[in-house]
């Protein structure tokens, strides 16, 4: 593809981003803390699934690429913790 799903470290706490491919500048996506990492990108590229911590759990969100909306797709007293699509 033509972009990478990445997480990192930013002001003590980790962050979503994606980075062309080519290396030139990261693009950060959802806002907040307690991202976990395991980026799973949806199968036509428009979004990104990926764990946070929230509410005493890991649970799965997603964000759209275009727009940053970022909502939460489970809500488990469980960790959920690997998002994966399916075609």
């Amino acid at each position: 593809g033509r972009w990478l799903a990445v997480v990192g470290f930013d002001d003590g706490g980790t962050v979503l981003a994606i980075l062309p491919a080519r290396g030139t500048s990261a693009r950060r996506l959802p806002e907040g803390d307690g991202i976990s990492g395991r980026p799973a990108w949806s199968p036509d590229g428009s979004h990104v699934a990926f764990a946070r911590w929230s509410s005493g759990s890991y649970d799965i969100w997603k964000v759209n690429v275009a727009t940053r909306e970022d909502p939460r797709l489970t809500t488990s007293e469980w960790n959920d913790t690997q998002p994966s699509w399916a075609p």
